[in-house]
């Protein structure tokens, strides 16, 4: 019976930690969001079905920024796959999507 009582204990505390994660990414997300609407970069408009919901939408200087760091992402992929192999690129991509999707499972 206690053996039972301290796994639900460390349950509940896992599941307590979960929540404040969450809650935290959910604070993280809010503060990305104000900061792209401030910039102008997004803004709410009308969901084309539900009238009453909103949604973010890119505005012309959002769809620039996004071109922007597009553009920028890809020069340095190019500087850091100098002279690697092809063979070696794909390895470096499969291991940067498992670390990627490995930490996404994390969460």
């Amino acid at each position: 019976m206690l053996q039972r009582l301290r796994s639900v204990v460390r349950l509940e505390d896992e599941v307590t930690g979960l929540r404040q994660r969450e809650g935290d990414e959910l604070a993280q997300v809010g503060v990305i969001i104000g900061n792209l609407e401030r910039d102008g970069a997004i803004q709410k408009t009308p969901h084309p079905v539900h009238g009453r919901v909103l949604q973010w939408t890119l505005t012309r200087r959002g769809s620039d920024l996004l071109d922007q760091c597009r553009r920028r992402v890809a020069t340095v992929e190019r500087r850091l796959m100098t002279g690697l192999s092809a063979k070696a690129e794909v390895t470096i991509r499969r291991w940067l999507s498992k670390i990627a999707a490995d930490l996404h499972r994390d969460d």
